[in-house]
């Protein structure tokens, strides 16, 4: 996924502060390190995968090994995660383990969301789950998951009676989350934060926003969610620092190997609209790469709205 070139021609595009070209040099440069953050990616799953010298393992052992190879694959890869949340749902099923095939039901309908297979996630949320079956952390887990669900479905959506309905679900399942969630908890305060953005609410939103920042290592995957958030307040309060945030992001994602990214699609999104054209082409196809590599129906087809645009150009 290395660039082809990291430097903009002279007079290309806007003239950006100091930080932001300090930020794009350091984005530039891990782009052509994305070899090794996707190597290293590849060793820690090596990790995890069985030992044959270890000898044979138990079915509790295959579940939680199946579970932590998905954890893994589940931003990097469709197919791969797809692969371990279906053995672990056949697993559970011979076992005749009903809270585990819930659990496992509820990781396949996030998969499937994030994939952008909205029908398939539905099905599954609406008529496979027994939350009777499920503990309180499962069941958080669960209004999670539909609120993800009904937030994209929402955002994507092109039926306008369908996408009403997922916003009038996903309040519900967000003031079941307010009710569950420890008070003080990450989850809760980005679950505010989101709402506030979603109500433009953005004083707000920053303000919560700003402490998750606070709380976390800089350019792990949790920050590059925070950041993306900042980025979306900043924009909307008129801050010249929310191309900054979109940057961090970015990197972030790429030093975790995540491929299944939003940052770097809208961040040739704003660089085009700056007139930044060289390096938007340059990122939206680091953004195409990464969706292909991905392998979901969500990030490509949002991409094929995007590309023409910059390619024009």
């Amino acid at each position: 996924m290395a660039l082809a070139s990291c430097t903009t021609p002279p007079g290309a595009g806007p003239s950006y502060d100091e930080g932001l070209q300090e930020l794009l040099r350091m984005l530039d440069r891990d782009f052509q390190q994305s070899d090794v953050y996707l190597d290293e990616k590849l060793q820690r799953i090596s990790r995890i995968h069985p030992n044959p010298s270890d000898g044979p393992m138990t079915d509790g052992e295959t579940y939680v090994r199946n579970a932590m190879l998905y954890k893994e694959f589940f931003p990097f890869q469709f197919d791969s995660a797809f692969y371990y949340i279906n053995e672990n749902l056949h697993l559970a099923e011979e076992l005749d383990d009903k809270v585990m095939q819930a659990e496992t039901t509820v990781e396949l309908a996030l998969l499937f969301t994030v994939a952008g297979m909205y029908l398939e996630a539905k099905e599954i949320l609406d008529s496979q789950v027994d939350t009777t079956l499920l503990s309180q952390d499962q069941l958080i887990r669960y209004y999670s998951v539909q609120h993800r669900f009904n937030r994209d479905f929402h955002e994507n959506s092109k039926n306008p009676e369908m996408s009403d309905e997922a916003a009038g679900r996903l309040d519900w399942y967000a003031e079941r989350l307010f009710e569950l969630l420890p008070q003080d908890s990450d989850d809760r305060l980005f679950l505010i934060a989101s709402h506030a953005i979603q109500e433009q609410q953005y004083e707000l939103a920053d303000s919560v926003n700003s402490v998750l920042l606070g709380r976390v290592e800089e350019y792990n995957r949790d920050f590059a969610m925070y950041a993306y958030a900042q980025a979306l307040i900043d924009k909307a309060l008129g801050r010249e620092t929310f191309l900054h945030w979109f940057v961090k992001s970015a990197i972030a994602d790429n030093r975790s190997a995540v491929k299944d990214n939003a940052s770097v699609a809208m961040l040739a999104l704003q660089l085009f609209e700056d007139e930044d054209v060289h390096r938007a082409f340059r990122y939206i196809t680091v953004a195409h790469s990464d969706a292909i590599f991905f392998n979901g129906k969500l990030r490509p087809w949002q991409l094929a709205h995007i590309m023409p645009l910059i390619e024009a150009k």
